[in-house]
Order: structure tokens, then C-alpha cells, then sequence
């Protein structure tokens, strides 16, 4: 799968060597100047590390920071180099999972960032594993087994359908966007339409759990899709 990093700084011409030598056929640098286009850009995209340049203001850093966790748990990486930088590091630090002063060598950066995505990647492939996923005692998913229930009837799906479900109840409460979705349960980088796929899909699915009076897939309007843990219909 194709490792993208999106990096957030006021200068984005600094970062433009650092863009040659780390992206490869494996590996995409998004580069951006603002906040609200990382956002963006991370919500649109399965994103394996956040580097962000602290010389955006401690307001702004921790609001930014905080929108990232409470979507999707991924790595993040803080460039320093403020004068009042434990200050900072205190701060940022409750959002945050690591810092790198500035100036600091190239080699020095990527090593870091190679380890916390490393990290990354190891933990989601141990979430995987294989733990049976229960939600209000009604659902239930046996990864193993490859089996789902709800209120005790099994449910007949497909592969893609399983699949699809299980990774979006691997991340409950989290809002997937479509383009998130697709590279975790297909684990291609493109398709012909990767938008239509995953909506057809979603479709289905939601078909099938739909007899059950249960609603576990939400839509996040404008961006893609949220599991909910305790199915609940969503008021008209």
C-alpha cells in the first residue's frame, strides 16, 4: 500500500528537497501551507504520518491537532524550533506524539518519521488480528470466522461486504472518507471510480442490515462515512 504523509508549514519551498528524496513509487508527500487544507487533504486520504511545523501559533497547532485525533488515530510529528519551546512542547505535547527541533538534518527527520510510521503500521496490522467485534450484544463480528450476526440470525455477505464492514467497525466512531475506505478493504491505490464502488457497496451492505431496524452506518456529509456503535436510526 502506498505510504502518504502530508506535511503542514508556513514554507512549503523548505520542505521541497525533503519531497525529492523521501517521495518514491511507495511513498506520497503532500505538502500544503494551512491548517484547514491539511484537514482537507487528510480526511480525503489514508494518511501514515502528520508532520507539522510549529511555526503556526499554539491556538491554531492544538485546534488542528485535536480535529486529527478525533477522526483518525495516526502518528504525528511536531518540527520545532520556537524560542519558548518547552512552553510549546507542553502545550502540543497532549495532541502530539513526537518532536524534532529545528534545524535538523535531513537524515535526522526521515529517520524519525520512518520509525513513527513503522510504529503506525505495525499496530494497525496487530488491531487486525482478529479480535471478535461485539456492539450492544445485537452485532457481532468474528473476523476469524468471518461471520456476522445480529439478534442471533447470521447474515449472508460477501467477501468485499465483510470486509468493508469489519474495517469500518474497527474504526467506530470515526469518520472514513471513501477514498480511506477504499484503500483499506480493496488495497489498491486507484480504481476506475473509487467513489461509486465504495457507495455501491456501502449500499448493499446497509441493505442487508437494514432488517435487523438497525442503522450502523452513518453518512458524514461531505466527506464519506462514520460507524456507530449502538445502531441507532438517525432522526428524520
Amino acid at each position: 500500500m502506498e505510504k502518504k504523509i502530508l506535511i503542514i508549514t508556513n514554507d512549503p519551498l523548505s520542505f521541497e528537497d525533503f519531497k525529492k528524496r523521501l517521495e518514491t513509487d511507495n511513498t506520497k508527500l503532500f505538502i500544503v501551507h494551512s491548517t484547514n487544507e491539511g484537514l482537507d487533504l487528510f480526511l480525503e486520504n489514508q494518511i501514515f504520518l502528520v508532520i507539522l511545523d510549529s511555526s503556526f501559533s499554539r491556538k491554531e497547532s492544538i485546534a488542528f491537532l485535536s480535529k486529527i485525533h478525533n477522526s483518525h488515530q495516526v502518528p504525528i510529528l511536531i518540527l520545532s524550533g520556537m524560542v519558548d519551546g518547552k512552553h510549546n512542547h507542553d502545550a502540543l505535547g497532549i495532541v502530539s506524539d513526537n518532536f524534532l527541533d529545528k534545524p535538523d538534518s535531513l537524515s535526522d527527520s526521515w529517520d524519525r518519521a520512518e520509525c513513527l510510521m513503522q510504529n503506525y503500521m505495525r499496530s494497525c496490522k496487530d488491531c487486525q488480528r482478529g479480535y471478535t467485534l461485539i456492539f450492544g450484544g445485537n452485532l457481532v463480528i468474528d473476523p476469524i470466522g468471518r461471520q456476522v450476526s445480529i439478534n442471533g440470525e447470521e447474515l449472508q455477505l460477501t467477501r468485499k461486504e465483510f470486509d468493508l464492514l469489519f474495517c469500518m467497525a474497527s474504526h467506530a466512531g470515526q469518520v472514513l472518507s471513501r477514498g480511506q475506505i477504499y484503500q483499506m478493504v480493496w488495497d489498491e491505490n486507484s480504481a476506475y471510480n473509487v467513489d461509486e464502488t465504495v457507495k455501491a457497496h456501502i449500499k448493499s451492505l446497509r441493505r442487508k442490515l437494514t432488517p435487523a431496524g438497525a442503522e450502523y452506518i452513518k453518512n458524514a456529509w461531505g466527506i464519506g462515512y462514520r460507524f456507530s456503535t449502538d445502531g441507532n436510526k438517525e432522526q428524520s
